[in-house]
């Protein structure tokens, strides 16, 4: 799923509202260490058969042989094998076999065993301060966790683990895990010496909440889109938000709109209106999310009370659902969650007949590429004008040489194409999407930079969509002041 598709889903914290949302990289330590450990092997089916024959009564090569099947040079050779490890003995000049007391001990236990200095490598998460598998995730150094544009989460304590804090039991769980034994082949009985520690991290997405009532800040995790509430605890105890300044003034909305200007008193207007509505938004979530709970709970309600319970629960969420759906739908002008950006964006690109604005301060690869310069392409061969306003300044002092290219690859398409054109603005602190006379969407959101710029805080980064035509008309002709 995409990151903006698990924000929407987990938007259903009772008592909050999701804030915004991020692409992270939860710290973790790549750990090479050298350690005494249990070998555990699997006996061959071979050794167990050949066991139980002379446990049986068998006594010879040829019985054995003659009970298992085998060519004879397989049965010599790991009857030979149980007689280095003291498992049976022979007699009469080698002719006679017989097991042993280690025999019948070995027919008892599953595996064999046999502890040696080992180097093993493990995970150690950086926030849980203790080692954990994570699966066939692939992990991130940190250049690529920069150049992907992703915020690095701090360790907590910001250092690496020492041999003291590793826990034997810990480590061969993770170590079992990692093998391809499912059963565990090795277990760690003592560790030695840590040789290499190097930072990595896992690809999660951080959702920043807000109570309802009140300033209070929750911040979660989602590994593989499902929440983490072990890494959400650890980095509430450690005073996460305290080490690490991850938010930035949540109680503001951040929508930038214009400073001066015909439209400036207008669209201040609108977004203080689409600011009032983010109750009923936030109800709708809820109610949704109330309402789907409830919806599990009948299914698999194993009493007649339960079943009614929930049925009233699921009823009061849907009646709440439909009123606060009500409430938005005969609005001209609504709150847009963090989440929608990305899917307005798409649907913009896709759907516009005539002309399309879309004014962003940074231009980051992790949206430009070559992707959506062809549906830039597309609507461009179907008739539609496209204008692309960009730039804080003279230059992007954050700009790294693949955002570059991405930057690059918008300008090459605007000298090939009269119906693209491209335009430094220079202060452009507004975020706008103008789609034909339909609707336009103002907000702090960066449509180029879905993960906005790593080195700066999150923000408040709900929108306003304002879906009157002759107000969006006249908001379009402002905006395109700014190209001439």
């Amino acid at each position: 799923m995409r990151a903006d598709e698990i924000a929407r889903r987990l938007d259903s914290r009772a008592g909050y509202e999701l804030v915004t949302y991020r692409e992270v990289g939860l710290p973790l330590y790549s750990i090479h260490a050298t350690a005494l450990v249990e070998e555990r092997h699997e006996r061959s089916c071979i050794e167990e058969f050949s066991l139980r024959a002379l446990a049986a009564g068998l006594g010879s090569l040829p019985q054995v042989q003659g009970l298992l099947g085998l060519p004879e040079k397989v049965v010599q050779t790991t009857l030979a094998d149980l007689v280095r490890q003291e498992a049976i003995k022979t007699g009469n000049g080698g002719e006679q076999l017989s097991i042993t007391d280690r025999g019948r001990e070995l027919l008892e236990q599953a595996e064999l065993s046999s502890p040696t200095k080992q180097t093993i490598w493990f995970p150690f998460d950086g926030l849980l301060r203790r080692p954990k598998w994570f699966g066939n995730t692939a992990f991130l150094r940190p250049n690529e966790l920069k150049e992907q544009g992703q915020l690095a989460i701090r360790a907590i304590p910001a250092r690496p683990p020492e041999k003291e804090e590793l826990s034997p039991t810990d480590v061969t769980e993770v170590v079992s895990l990692a093998s391809a034994n499912p059963r565990g082949q090795k277990h760690v009985l003592r560790l030695e010496t840590i040789e290499k520690r190097y930072r990595v991290f896992v690809p999660a997405i951080a959702l920043i909440y807000r109570a309802l009532e009140g300033s209070e800040i929750q911040v979660g995790f989602a590994i593989d889109g499902r929440l983490s509430h072990e890494h959400e605890l650890a980095f509430a105890r450690g005073g996460g938000l305290e080490h690490q300044t991850i938010v930035d003034d949540l109680n503001a909305l951040h929508a930038a709109v214009p400073s001066d200007g015909p439209m400036a008193a207008r669209v201040s207007e609108l977004v203080e209106e689409a600011s009032a509505l983010r109750r009923d938004t936030t109800r709708i979530t809820t109610s949704r999310s109330v309402a789907d709970r409830a919806a599990v709970a009948r299914a698999t309600a194993r009493t007649d009370a339960e079943r009614a319970n929930a049925i009233s629960q699921e009823t009061e969420a849907q009646r709440g659902l439909s009123e606060a759906e009500a409430a938005l739908r005969g609005n001209a002008v609504r709150p847009v969650p963090v989440y929608e950006h990305p899917a307005i964006l798409e649907e913009a690109l896709e759907t516009a007949r005539e002309r399309l604005l879309i004014i962003s301060p940074w231009i980051r690869r992790a949206v430009v590429n070559d992707h959506f310069v062809r549906r830039l392409e597309r609507a461009c061969a179907r008739g539609v004008r496209i204008s692309l306003g960009f730039g804080l300044g003279d230059v992007d002092e954050g700009e790294k040489p693949w955002d570059a290219q991405a930057r690059g690859l918008l300008e090459s398409l605007a000298a090939s194409t009269e119906q693209f054109q491209m335009k430094r603005l220079g202060n452009t602190h507004a975020k706008v999407l103008i789609k034909d006379a339909e609707f336009f969407v103002i907000t702090s959101f960066n449509w180029l930079s879905f993960r906005g710029d790593p080195s700066k805080p999150f923000r408040d980064e709900w929108g306003t969509m304002v879906r009157d035509p002759p107000v969006v008309e006249e908001y379009y002709v402002e905006m395109m002041k700014r190209f001439v």
